[in-house]
């Protein structure tokens, strides 16, 4: 068997033994790195050649942490693996900040669209290993979170809650609109209300007067 058999059956071997390694934690990169190890002693690769078994073996974020390296790095197992082991650690804590981020964010000031934008690239981070609509659909869910308290009741009486982030933040300018309408019609209602009120009262107290005068 030449050195392309003995790659392509090694290859063979080894994706069927285990599943290709996307964007998990680096503890998990770490054990998995060391059963394709024992995979690749199995098959009697030696370690060094088995960087040009990872191209086929990695997904996802961790495959573009390989292709980032040089072709020498890629030729050496120790520097390739580290590498992509630190890389995944930097990005769990890259994560974590942009979760403690979402946390705490607030609309206060905000409008909805700087509101959205903030989400929006929050989320590229915290979400990162799901697909784009998926992605969307959570970051939507985020912004609903982070709406005024009147706007987030509108979302909740809503039967179809949006699943786009654009879609979501154009019924949020709407329904705000919409409420401080109201809030100015009532609050024009309410004075007049109390003018005519005040009118009427003034007018009781010249026809209280009127009669005193009268019967007197």
């Amino acid at each position: 068997m030449n050195e392309t058999q003995n790659f392509n059956s090694a290859l063979s071997f080894i994706v069927s033994q285990t599943d290709k390694f996307d964007n998990g934690t680096a503890r998990e990169f770490l054990d998995w790195i060391e059963n394709i190890g024992r995979l690749l002693s199995i098959t009697g690769i030696k370690q060094q050649n088995g960087t040009r078994i990872l191209p086929f073996i990695l997904t996802g974020h961790s495959l573009s942490i390989y292709k980032s390296l040089s072709l020498y790095e890629q030729d050496d197992w120790k520097m390739t693996t580290g590498y992509i082991f630190e890389n995944l650690e930097k990005n769990q804590e890259t994560i974590l900040m942009a979760k403690i981020r979402l946390n705490k964010l607030e609309q206060n000031g905000k409008s909805f669209e700087e509101l959205a934008n903030e989400i929006r690239k929050l989320s590229y981070i915290i979400y990162q290993n799901l697909k784009y609509d998926e992605r969307e659909e959570m970051a939507t869910l985020d912004f609903i979170t982070k709406c005024h308290q009147s706007i987030k009741m509108q979302f909740v009486r809503m039967s179809d809650v949006p699943k786009k982030l654009n879609e979501a933040v154009q019924i949020a300018e709407r329904e705000y609109d919409l409420i401080e309408m109201e809030t100015k019609m009532g609050k024009t209602n309410l004075n007049n209300y109390t003018k005519n009120v005040g009118q009427q009262r003034k007018q009781d107290s010249k026809d209280e007067v009127l009669k005193a005068v009268y019967y007197t």
